[in-house]
């Protein structure tokens, strides 16, 4: 009888554990298909609402994401050429002269008209 009953409470342990183990895993699908998509980290995000920022490495580095998100916020979109602010990809921006390029220029000026 005492068997029967702890064996009783490792199923229900068991089954706790599994439905804990399916939550995590939903988690971690959800996250995959937000951030996994271009298989590289996001530095930062713009939700809709606000502006989160997930790492940087120095206070220049902090400028471009922020400014890249701030973008976003605008309503500007990525564009091709790898050293301007709106790449999706923050890596071959100067940092010693952050300014906008001439693709970054083109799109506020089609969002200003």
């Amino acid at each position: 009888t005492e068997l029967n009953r702890r064996g009783a409470e490792l199923d229900r342990l068991a089954e706790s554990l599994n439905a804990l183990a399916r939550s995590h895993n939903e988690g971690v699908e959800t996250f995959n298909d937000t951030m996994g998509r271009t298989g590289e980290f996001e530095k930062g995000l713009f939700d809709g609402s606000r502006i989160v920022i997930y790492e940087f490495e120095d206070e220049d580095d902090l400028t471009i994401a922020l400014a890249h998100e701030f973008g976003h916020a605008l309503g500007l979109a990525h564009v091709d050429d790898p050293t301007a602010i709106m790449h999706p990809r923050l890596a071959r921006q100067d940092r010693n002269d952050i300014r906008l390029s001439p693709a970054d220029l083109a799109l506020l000026d089609r969002l200003i008209r």
